[in-house]
């Protein structure tokens, strides 16, 4: 190795220990003052329960804190109020869920907030095979919606 690929490599070597040592400062700097995120994730066992066919599902009546939103969980399992005689069921994942939005954001509730009641079904984590076995074996359907959504993002 020549003297000048061994310079560069102990500048590169000096640049990256000084990078890392500043953000070990600043973090250990905010903790010290107290400087907490401004959002949190509540563990899942506090907002999911086992289930046999879709893996998990929402636990019922429970109000998680998810990235800063708090959400209400209805007695079906689903993101809201209780409903009465849904036209839409809406089934998905995080973003049909609406993680981090405060209920009118999602899609579902804002269909809700414009007069269509619909049920927030999205379940955070889902793909379509556990969104699947969840209608199937869950009383959603009973529901009888007009009209059942799909969208999963990401």
């Amino acid at each position: 190795m020549n003297a000048r690929v061994r310079r560069a490599s102990a500048r590169l070597a000096v640049l990256l220990t000084a990078c890392v040592a500043g953000v070990a400062l600043a973090e250990a700097i905010l903790a010290a003052r107290g400087v907490k995120p401004g959002w949190r994730v509540q563990s899942a066992d506090s907002w999911a329960q086992d289930e046999f066919y879709a893996r998990y599902t929402l636990k019922p009546g429970v109000y998680p804190n998810l990235f800063g939103c708090s959400a209400r969980i209805d007695s079906l399992g689903a993101r809201g109020p209780e409903p009465r005689r849904p036209e839409v069921l809406s089934l998905g994942d995080s973003c049909t869920f609406g993680v981090g939005l405060r209920e009118p954001e999602s899609y579902p509730g804002w269909l809700s907030a414009h007069g269509v009641e619909t049920v927030n079904a999205g379940v955070p984590g889902y793909n379509t095979e556990t969104a699947l076995e969840h209608l199937r074996h869950s009383s959603l359907l009973a529901l009888h919606p007009k009209l059942v959504t799909i969208y999963f993002g990401w």
